[in-house]
Parts: C-alpha cells; structure tokens; sequence
C-alpha cells in the first residue's frame, strides 16, 4: 500500500483559500468555503494501523453507509475502529488531500481520496487567517517527518532535513505577512506566494535526493 501525498509547498498555497474575496482593501468579506466535499460523515470499513479505509454517508443514517471509498487517518478521528462514525468539528468540514493506493481483495490496485478537515468558512480577519495557516504548517510538518520516518535509512536524514526547511519558509511567509498585516488582501496573498515558493525551491534544490518524494 501506498499513500500518495500533496507536494508540501503547495498545501499552504491552498491556505490562500482561508482569505475572503472582496473588493474593498481591508474590509472581509466572510464566504463559505468551496473546497469543502458535499458530505457530512463517513464509516470505517477496515482499518489500516494507525489508518483506515471508510465509506461515505451519503444521507444522514449513518447506519447505512454505501458511498464512495476514502482514505482517512487518525489525525482526524483517533483512535480508528471497524464501523467508526467520523464526523467534522462544527467549524470544519471534510476536504479532499491527495490519494491513496492499495490492493482489494482481487488483487486490483484502487487509488481513492485522503479524507482533511477544512474550515467552513474563510477567515475574517488576518489574524485568524495566519493562525489557521499556523495550524496547517505544524500538521504538515508532522506528516512529513513521518513520512520519512518511514522510508529506506539512505534518505531518512536529507528527508527530515527538507521538512525542517519547508517549515522554516512557511514560517517566513507567515511572519512577513504578520508584518505586513495592514496591507489589503490581494497583497497578503502574493507575498504568501512569493516567499513561500521562493524559500521552498531553495530547499529542493539543498535536498535534490529527496525533493521529489515528499507528494
């Protein structure tokens, strides 16, 4: 089996989706989320270790569960048990985070969704658009250390060593636009970008040998 993961960088670029679409500089404007799946819980079908395969709800039953297939982990609802309920936190709802291989029992190989938490609504301010961009850095920071925890020992140190650089350029975007918070909107989001992309193919290129594998 195999997980298959969202490019780091690219993860807090999406974070650019916390902020509000307006028109008017520092005036936000609060709006429903648009990445967030249109379903409100799935069920565990088979767990996986510290994983599990679910199926979607597609009604409010949850007795009944037959929809599509998902991936989730226990970053969402830990600890994982055959016929587990998972549901959002009132403010979150489920979003789609790369996908996931693995053989059924006929030996096909399927790839599904990896089940996150999103937030509802985008943020209504700087401050809380920063903090949830702060909570988005440290989860993707551990799930790449595990990630590389878990790979042959030749890479494991370069591996670790890109997430630590990774964190530092989210960490650098994150102070520029504290330091910059009175600028309007549009502005945050390309000094987001800038930074970010910027320090994080200055990582790829310190860590070549495993710039690749982290997806």
């Amino acid at each position: 089996m195999k997980k298959v993961f969202v490019l780091f960088g690219i993860t807090l670029l999406s974070a650019c989706g916390f902020f509000s679409t307006n028109t008017n500089g520092n005036l936000w404007t609060v709006k429903k989320g648009d990445y967030c799946a249109n379903f409100k819980a799935v069920k565990v079908f088979q767990t996986l270790g510290d994983s599990a395969l679910a199926m979607v709800c597609d009604t409010n039953d949850t007795r009944y569960c037959s929809g599509m297939v998902v991936f989730v982990d226990e970053k969402l609802s830990a600890p994982l048990w055959d016929e587990k309920v998972i549901l959002p936190p009132t403010d979150k709802c489920f979003t789609y985070d790369g996908t996931y291989k693995y053989k059924n029992k006929g030996d096909d190989i399927k790839t599904v969704p990896v089940l996150g938490f999103g937030y509802k609504y985008t943020a209504k301010s700087v401050d809380e658009a920063l903090a949830r961009i702060s909570e988005m850095t440290a989860d993707s920071y551990e799930d790449c250390k595990k990630y590389f925890k878990s790979i042959e020992k030749s890479l494991r140190n370069d591996g670790l060593k890109l997430c630590d650089c990774y964190k530092q350029a989210r960490e650098q975007g994150i102070k520029e636009m504290q330091d910059n918070s009175d600028k309007d909107e549009e502005f945050l989001r390309k000094l987001l970008k800038d930074v970010v992309t910027s320090a994080t193919d200055k990582c790829d290129e310190q860590y070549p040998k495993v710039s690749g594998y982290y997806k």
